[in-house]
């Protein structure tokens, strides 16, 4: 059974209980790519839903969710920077996973979303790394670069893990890329 509105959703999230909202979050993730429209109303109230509590340093899954419904949204309204923003405060609720070359023949627009977002996030790194300003990365950004280090090296995309190593700066991303099992002969030809 499809629900062709997510209005009924939305009108959950002013509940007091947790849970409710919880569920209504899901729910809104699970339908965010064909009704984002009817979101776009609640941005507001989903930002504050997705901010930090006041006196906590940490997000719970009730806030990482809301900052990934966010960011889809902030993606589909063509807010690239938002979006980055709100996809490092959900943590590993965004799926570093979902990008990269293998899963572009899936018709899914999670895929071009994760795609889209990390390659902005990537040239934000690249751009704070080249500035000589290393030392003020965000730790949220520096932990998704991570995560896509680590998911690269997991899937022997190791021209990836050498190009982010060479554009960030990054030595151990490169010697890692460089280290790396196999494709030794096209790692070869991009060095040599």
């Amino acid at each position: 059974m499809t629900v062709a509105s997510a209005n009924g959703y939305i009108a959950l999230l002013d509940e007091p209980n947790a849970k409710v909202q919880q569920r209504a979050l899901q729910a809104l993730l699970a339908m965010v790519d064909t009704n984002w429209h009817e979101m776009v109303q609640s941005l507001p109230h989903l930002t504050e839903m997705a901010t930090v509590v006041a006196g906590s340093s940490k997000f719970g899954e009730h806030q990482k969710q809301a900052a990934l419904l966010c960011s889809r949204l902030c993606f589909y309204l063509g807010d690239m920077d938002k979006s980055v923003q709100f996809a490092l405060h959900a943590g590993d609720l965004f799926q570093v996973d979902l990008g990269g070359v293998d899963n572009q023949n899936q018709n899914n627009g999670n895929n071009d979303f994760v795609n889209v977002i990390l390659a902005k996030a990537v040239d934000n790194y690249i751009a704070v790394k080249k500035a000589g300003d290393g030392d003020t990365v965000e730790p949220l950004l520096e932990a998704l670069v991570e995560r896509l280090v680590k998911r690269c090296l997991d899937k022997g995309e190791y021209l990836q893990v050498i190009g982010i190593g060479l554009e960030c700066r990054r030595l151990d991303s490169l010697e890692a890329g460089v280290k790396a099992p196999t494709l030794e002969d096209e790692r070869l030809s991009v060095v040599g």
